[in-house]
């Protein structure tokens, strides 16, 4: 919901995202609201979802991918020492193993580029 004027500051109140003008728009609406558009230009909100989105997207590709590398590792460590069998990774191994796919998947994370509109 956006919106400038007095009228419009139980609107801002009452929506999930209330977005008020900061330039002309007035002070209730501006107190009311949760985001403030300090240019009054509604290509910052497009500009805002789109790198939300892609914020959200980068976030779910290395959890995924975290998620998927790191659990077989933790098995792999923890499962013969629950069932009493000598452990196969020392520490060192499991540390190294940890920090080279820790950048493996931050490199992951930041390699998406944006697509140019």
């Amino acid at each position: 919901m956006t919106g400038d004027g007095v009228n419009d500051a139980s609107a801002l109140k009452a929506a999930h995202v209330g977005i008020a003008m900061g330039g002309r728009g007035a002070d209730v609406a501006r107190e009311a609201a949760a985001l403030v558009l300090l240019d009054d230009n509604f290509a910052s909100i497009v500009g805002a979802v789109r790198l939300g989105r892609r914020i959200f997207d980068n976030m779910q590709k290395s959890m995924s991918y975290i998620l998927a590398v790191h659990v077989p590792i933790a098995g792999m460590a923890l499962l013969p020492v629950l069932l009493g069998f000598r452990p196969c990774f020392s520490r060192c191994t499991s540390l190294s193993s940890n920090l080279s796919l820790t950048r493996l998947a931050h490199w992951c994370s930041r390699t998406k580029r944006r697509k140019r509109t």
